[in-house]
């Protein structure tokens, strides 16, 4: 067999033939840790990649991409009229 170039190791074979390549995705994202800091089970589901992720009570923490991340710690719970502040769910690790 000969010996591949350098593009050609950028796909992955998928048939019986050599010819048979097909491009390999590239992740470009990284994924960051957040803790929960609500004492509930929650599962969320990323608003941008559409991954689901699973927290599993107060402290735990799960990898998350950035991109969901980002909208993840902006939220808050208990918002309510007159200016009162929002409880975060999740912080950075």
């Amino acid at each position: 067999m000969a010996k591949r170039s350098d593009y050609e190791r950028s796909y992955q074979r998928v048939g019986k033939d050599d010819d048979d390549y097909v491009e390999e995705p590239q992740v470009l994202t990284s994924e960051i840790p957040l803790r929960l800091l609500k004492d509930v089970k929650l599962n969320y589901t990323g608003k941008v990649t559409g991954r689901l992720y699973k927290f599993s009570g107060a402290g735990s923490i799960v990898y998350v991409d950035k991109r969901d991340a980002d909208i993840m710690i902006s939220k808050g719970s208990n918002r309510s009229c007159c200016g009162s502040s929002a409880t975060p769910y999740f912080e950075l690790v």
